[in-house]
């Protein structure tokens, strides 16, 4: 599910100028650059958890703003071909969970809003958060494009 949600986030921008992809029409939050930017803060942030979890027993895993992090200009210099540093990074989350065993995979750290979380479960749940922003991305994509 992250390498298709990320196969579908690159589709929806495919053709876009930087104009339509920092547009935000009245009303909305974020522009399509903002979403790209949130789809690699939100890969990032399991990449670095599963890493974690795999090297220490039990480790503490924070709760991240990874929300706000999108509109930082600073954090996400505007680059072409962002969407796929994104589809790159979800296939190279999927080869990792890929290689590993279940046993592997049941991992777990603990997380400080929502206590054990394992591999699969944080995969999981970043998997379908992404699935919230697409029907929003599609409605903007159409707006802008």
């Amino acid at each position: 599910m992250l390498t298709s949600n990320a196969d579908d986030l690159d589709r929806l921008v495919a053709g876009l100028s930087e104009e339509q992809l920092n547009r935000k029409p009245a009303g909305v939050d974020w522009s399509l650059r903002d979403h790209i930017a949130h789809f690699f803060d939100t890969q990032d942030m399991l990449d670095a958890r599963v890493e974690l979890m795999l090297q220490q027993e039990n480790p503490e895993l924070k709760s991240i703003a990874v929300y706000a992090f999108a509109t930082e200009e600073q954090r996400h210099p505007h680059r072409e071909g962002d969407a796929g540093r994104v589809q790159r990074a979800a296939e190279k989350m999927r080869c990792t969970i890929e290689r590993f065993a279940i046993q592997r995979l049941v991992a777990y750290g603990w997380h400080t809003e929502f206590g054990r979380i394992t591999i699969l479960r944080q995969a999981a749940y970043i998997a379908y958060h992404e699935q919230t922003h697409l029907p929003d991305i599609e409605a903007l994509r159409r707006h802008v494009g």
